[in-house]
């Protein structure tokens, strides 16, 4: 069922008006969208991109994040987290 609008060029919500099925979200996303995602800086993104802490596909010239390598990174953050509750 296609209910939800999406603004797909910015995670702001500004661009144009998509649809797409309800509770799906990007498959890849730039890593502007992927800095949003996570609530950290676009240059805080491409510190964990060249660290090799958060993984990406190179498409062309562009970087793409997949919303299952953001969800594996959080999980990691997590489980450290919880074996170090001193990081916290």
């Amino acid at each position: 069922m296609y209910t939800e609008t999406v603004r797909a060029s910015e995670p702001d919500g500004s661009g144009p008006g998509l649809m797409r099925p309800e509770g799906s979200g990007p498959g890849l996303m730039q890593p502007e969208e992927a800095a949003w995602w996570l609530r950290v800086s676009r240059t805080t993104v491409f510190e964990l991109l060249k660290s090799g802490e958060l993984a990406s596909v190179k498409i062309g010239r562009s970087r793409r994040i997949s919303r299952a390598d953001l969800e594996l990174y959080v999980e990691r953050l997590r489980s450290e987290q919880t074996r170090d509750p001193a990081a916290a």
